[in-house]
């Protein structure tokens, strides 16, 4: 679903997406994240995006090399 919201160009439902699937308390790996990352970025959201990468590095640490090149572009 995070995806297809990214093939729409939907950066607010892969977020929506994100946090639901927090709230249902199911793991949101790396690429989940790089997908939801890279759709903010691609339409001007980068204070979402910083926020994504946030709760990816509070969460864990699934941020990777890509989620960091993603955001610096």
């Amino acid at each position: 679903m995070i995806r297809l919201a990214a093939i729409n160009g939907d950066w607010c439902t892969s977020l929506a997406i994100i946090q639901e699937m927090h709230k249902c308390n199911l793991q949101v790996d790396h690429m989940q994240y790089n997908i939801a990352l890279a759709t903010c970025v691609s339409h001007g959201k980068l204070e979402e995006a910083c926020e994504v990468l946030a709760t990816m590095e509070a969460g864990g640490g699934v941020a990777d090399v890509i989620s960091y090149n993603t955001i610096m572009k």
